[in-house]
């Protein structure tokens, strides 16, 4: 189980940098809004780096989903473990199970105000591309890894297409937090299936008519069978949080602070 979490580690690391890398150079060449001046620009990305290794400490810390995974294997627990079901279907179900999962968290991250005064650290970035993937506070982290670890026991994933759902899932969450100008047609497409950088945009709306929707990772699916889901024209949009309109607010440490200096309220 270690050397499968250290080698699982190294790969996610080498990946999650490769499509940072990628998706800043396209946010680049194809913005889908205005982006910061770059001197606000070298402070956010140095407020990204902190925050993504307070991120990669606090899961590396508390892997609490990897460990009910290895746990749910070890003793033929939860329904995966108990089913008679080809690799590939086995795979398929855990991928969809976990995403849903992944959206119901993001939901009530939002919806019980305990949950969303943590969460208001992702929110209160002042622009939004593929950094403010990075940006979550260590609470909220836990508080989604201890969720997602219960149903990992419940439904009997295996630490292996645990892994897989975590590079996956965190390259489709730096991809659609992503400034880039997909195109009407691919846009629209893309859409009908996956959650997209328009999608999200609206999903970090100052208001929240608009920022309480669009809260799949992945598929956009589950938005729609819940009524969640939502799209408009994003060129009006201001994204962040009303309370923390100067950059210096939106600052690693001020921003690690901001659920203990604020209200439940946005």
């Amino acid at each position: 189980m270690k050397v499968h979490l250290e080698r699982s580690d190294i790969f996610k690391v080498a990946a999650i940098l490769g499509v940072l890398g990628l998706a800043l150079l396209q946010e680049n060449r194809r913005p889908l809004r205005k982006k910061l001046p770059p001197q606000e620009s070298r402070k956010r990305i140095q407020t990204s780096a902190a925050f993504a290794v307070l991120a990669g400490a606090t899961l590396r810390g508390f892997p609490w989903p990897h460990k009910s995974a290895a746990f749910a294997e070890r003793c033929k627990l939860g329904l995966l473990n108990n089913a008679i079901l080809p690799h590939k279907l086995r795979l398929i179900l855990s991928f969809l199970l976990l995403d849903y999962q992944l959206y119901l968290s993001h939901r009530w991250s939002h919806e019980v105000p305990i949950i969303w005064r943590l969460h208001k650290t992702h929110h209160s970035d002042l622009e939004l591309d593929t950094l403010t993937s990075l940006r979550f506070h260590s609470f909220d982290l836990m508080l989604s890894n201890l969720f997602q670890a219960f149903w990992v026991l419940v439904w009997g994933i295996s630490p292996k297409h645990l892994s897989v759902f975590e590079v996956l899932s965190i390259h489709f969450a730096q991809l659609h937090h992503a400034n880039v100008q997909l195109g009407k047609s691919i846009e629209e497409s893309l859409q009908k299936v996956f959650i997209t950088p328009h999608l999200h945009t609206i999903h970090h709306s100052i208001l929240a008519s608009e920022r309480n929707s669009n809260y799949g990772i992945v598929f956009s699916l589950w938005d729609r069978l819940h009524g969640t889901f939502e799209s408009k024209p994003v060129e009006s949009v201001q994204v962040g949080l009303t309370k923390v309109k100067r950059p210096e607010r939106a600052r690693f440490l001020p921003a690690l602070l901001l659920p203990f200096t604020s209200g439940f309220e946005e």
